[in-house]
């Protein structure tokens, strides 16, 4: 037993040594924070492993086999260190990216994440946007209470398309589900009429009979989204609409129950948290057409009209001003549409002359301002149709042109602030 045991030790410290050898060449700088943790991970593991090969031969042989289930738990560990640093090896420090996408990042962080993040830019190789709040997902790895702030957030961005400004809503969106589990969760159930909400649930799973913990499964999640796209349309104004209406797609129109609301639905709520925010009569000046088609797409919401679709939505419908009401609460900077109408013709004159809108006579634009009046200007330029949205979505050197105005009016908004 013995041997078997020390030929485990020096397996585990040499895996040990080879990860945290390999941590050490990550580069300094954003996203660092991960890379230190693993690399005192790997510390921690190997010194546990050498405490127990410390103590071999064993006096008592009964000790043997917890010994060997330490090991082997400690090796396991290792593996989750090897899984984060194959998947984020090379996200430190990493300078391919343009500048435009670390002041993106860094906006949201400070917008919607209550304690300090350092954040992490990964090229997925999904096309999607989400974000992973590391620490919390591998509390394994962890021996005492979670480890000090900044904590590593990671942002996944699509590996083939991670410039595409014009689509950023949808990341402030994902940002969102990072702040829920940090909090906006318990936020919620404490305002939220969840009595209600039961009810609903209760006479759609007796009336169909589905497992009614699967149905609460659903109602959470749906809440959680609308809770995101909440925040993101508070954040962001129209560009998380008109982002949403193209990545959705906002005419999918699937029947099927699932995680997610239904996207018509989730059109509407847009809509009707940008009409609490004062965006609807813009909306119906700048862009009467694309305003009408969204309306015309959240007014046909019902899709099978069965006691489940009816129930979720109607228990949805029950702790939606509880949504709306937490978001407004917890996004400080969100847009303001007077401020922003008033900024808009100093904007379409700079990207008319294709100059980036670095400073405007009263301010510096905020990176969320100079989205949304691109995607005005654009969809003006373009047609005001779906169309349009589209076309303007995937433009590419509108992409390059924003995140360059981004950066440039970031370094100039910390010139003005030194």
């Amino acid at each position: 037993m013995d041997a078997d045991l020390l030929f485990l030790a020096r397996i585990i410290d040499n895996e040990s040594q080879r990860l945290k050898s390999a941590a050490a060449n990550e580069r300094a700088g954003r996203g660092h924070t991960l890379i230190a943790l693993l690399e005192e991970t790997c510390e921690r593991i190997a010194s546990e492993a050498g405490q127990i090969a410390a103590q071999l031969p064993l006096s008592n042989s009964a000790f043997g086999p917890s010994h060997e289930r330490e090991l082997f738990r400690l090796r396991y560990e290792l593996q989750f260190v090897h899984e984060l640093l194959a998947r984020y090896g090379g996200d430190s420090g990493r300078r391919d990216l343009p500048v435009g996408i670390a002041h993106l990042v860094d906006e949201l962080v400070s917008d919607f994440l209550p304690r300090r993040a350092d954040p992490i830019i990964h090229l997925s190789s999904e096309n999607m946007y989400s974000t992973l709040a590391i620490v919390d997902t591998t509390p394994q790895l962890w021996r005492k209470p979670l480890p000090p702030e900044p904590h590593p957030v990671a942002f996944n961005l699509p590996a083939l398309d991670p410039s595409n400004v014009m689509l950023s809503p949808i990341l402030a969106h994902e940002v969102g589900h990072t702040a829920w589990r940090k909090g906006l969760e318990k936020e919620l159930n404490r305002r939220a009429d969840l009595g209600t909400a039961s009810t609903h649930l209760r006479t759609a799973a007796s009336a169909t009979g589905i497992d009614a913990q699967l149905l609460v499964e659903f109602f959470d999640s749906w809440r959680q989204e609308l809770l995101c796209d909440a925040l993101a349309a508070v954040l962001t104004g129209p560009s998380f609409l008109f982002a949403s209406a193209v990545f959705l797609p906002a005419t999918a129109s699937t029947t099927s129950i699932g995680p997610h609301p239904y996207p018509r639905d989730r059109i509407a709520y847009c809509l009707r948290i940008l009409d609490q925010r004062g965006w609807t009569p813009f909306m119906q000046e700048h862009v009467p057409n694309i305003y009408q088609w969204c309306r015309n797409l959240g007014n046909s919401v019902t899709l099978n009209g069965g006691p489940i679709e009816t129930g979720l939505r109607a228990a949805i419908g029950a702790t939606e001003p509880a949504i709306t009401k937490v978001a407004l609460d917890k996004t400080s900077n969100g847009i303001d549409v007077s401020a922003f109408s008033a900024k808009l013709p100093e904007f379409r004159e700079w990207f008319s002359n294709e100059v980036p809108p670095v400073k405007l006579s009263a301010s510096v634009p905020t990176p969320w301002e100079i989205v949304a009046a691109a995607w005005i200007f654009e969809l003006n330029r373009l047609g005001d149709t779906a169309e349009a949205l589209v076309m303007t979505s995937s433009n590419v050197y509108l992409n390059r042109f924003l995140l360059k105005s981004i950066e440039l009016a970031g370094i100039h908004q910390l010139w003005s602030e030194t």
